[in-house]
């Protein structure tokens, strides 16, 4: 069928060949096209307007859903499948590279914007749900019930190469996975908005009527796990393992930068009773000065100012007030049998003793990560 005109039909719409159609297709039935090739239906950008909402409160939706496998057969029959799938990328040449393959974007709606006093609307969710398994209606019967579809998210493998000069293979595609930033607070006194949260949850296991109950799921992490958790002067929450989210050991990070005026300055948090200290490390951002007996400094407490190391700690023990002088420390696990004040120290030589004249000038960036108790949650 090839027309330049327009086509309106109050029915269904069947086509069994190839359809051109250059003016407006109106079809208030159903659409059926029984393509010969993997194309079924071709819109051009100009159809993006097709489906966009005029004047209508709501935005027009766009449903696309397969056919079902039906409710009776004499064998198992799978649910139409669905793909969507970008074009690959040219091929290239010795002189022409390769193009890349095309790109797929899944974006929900950005939520409308107001002026006034009413309330800005959310954007839109996007859901990446697999299908239930079937369920077992069979009273007497021993087969199980059918298990949840997978979903599987995984990047592309790295292109090989057949160069024998020492090339490199393409690197495997990396993931990312990005809760959304909290929304700034422009203007007065308004505060910002909270970031998104990143939730993996296991499915629960399956209860039982008198057997035994499915056990939960596992996440399985078979590469290094980086936490890249930014800190702060007050300590912030970064880990935590327990039965439910109050209970258990939570781990505790303090990342703060100093500006010492004395021979001992505190860091703004103090460590917990019944915490268990995993690392302390430190770094000058700028050169401190010192004076008198204070040829360098240290991490500790008062009255042990290098408990947790001192310049140089880690590597090379070596006095130094300077630039980027660092320290780094995982000490022997021990719980605290009281709070806990860490602070900076401006040492005398060999830094296992105070000097005698304040750090003046520099900043020095501390960074302490702690293990802390949580109690059970109470009994009803």
């Amino acid at each position: 069928m090839n027309t330049h005109d327009d086509i309106h039909t109050d029915g269904d719409l069947d086509v069994d060949g190839d359809a051109q159609i250059d003016g407006t297709l109106n079809v208030t039935g159903a659409i059926t096209a029984a393509s010969v090739t993997p194309l079924a239906l071709k819109f051009d950008t100009s159809a993006i307007s097709g489906f966009a909402a005029a004047t209508n409160t709501a935005g027009t939706a766009v449903y696309g859903e397969t056919k079902d496998a039906g409710a009776t057969a004499t064998a198992a029959r799978v649910g139409g499948p669905l793909s969507l799938k970008c074009g690959d990328g040219s091929s290239g040449d010795s002189t022409i590279a390769g193009g890349a393959g095309g790109a797929l974007s899944l974006a929900a709606g950005i939520g409308g914007a107001t002026t006034g006093t009413g309330v800005p609307g959310a954007g839109g969710a996007t859901t990446l749900a697999s299908g239930a398994g079937g369920a077992n209606a069979n009273a007497t019967g021993a087969s199980a019930g059918g298990a949840g579809g997978a979903l599987a998210i995984s990047g592309g493998v790295g292109g090989a190469t057949s160069d024998t000069s020492g090339a490199v293979g393409g690197a495997g595609a990396s993931i990312a996975i990005a809760a959304g930033a909290g929304g700034a607070a422009t203007a007065g006194t308004s505060n910002g908005g909270a970031g998104g949260s990143i939730s993996l949850a296991v499915g629960a296991g399956g209860a039982s009527a008198g057997g035994t109950a499915g056990s939960k799921g596992s996440i399985d992490v078979t590469g290094a796990m980086t936490h890249a958790l930014a800190g702060a002067a007050v300590a912030v929450q970064i880990d935590q393992i327990g039965p439910l989210s109050t209970e258990g050991m939570k781990t505790m990070i303090i990342d703060e930068t100093l500006s010492p005026a004395a021979v001992e300055t505190n860091l703004s948090a103090t460590i917990p009773v019944g915490a268990v200290v995993r690392y302390v490390g430190a770094c000058v951002m700028s050169g401190l000065t010192g004076g008198g007996t204070t040829a360098t400094w240290g991490v500790g407490t008062a009255g042990d100012g290098d408990k947790y190391g001192t310049a140089g700690f880690g590597d090379t023990v070596a006095d130094a007030l300077t630039k980027n002088s660092k320290s780094r420390c995982c000490p022997t696990p021990t719980t605290l049998a009281a709070a806990e004040q860490i602070c900076v120290t401006g040492c005398a030589t060999g830094g296992t003793s105070d000097g005698n004249t304040a750090l003046t000038v520099g900043t020095i960036r501390v960074v302490v990560i702690y293990d802390a108790p949580l109690a059970l949650t109470s009994a009803v």
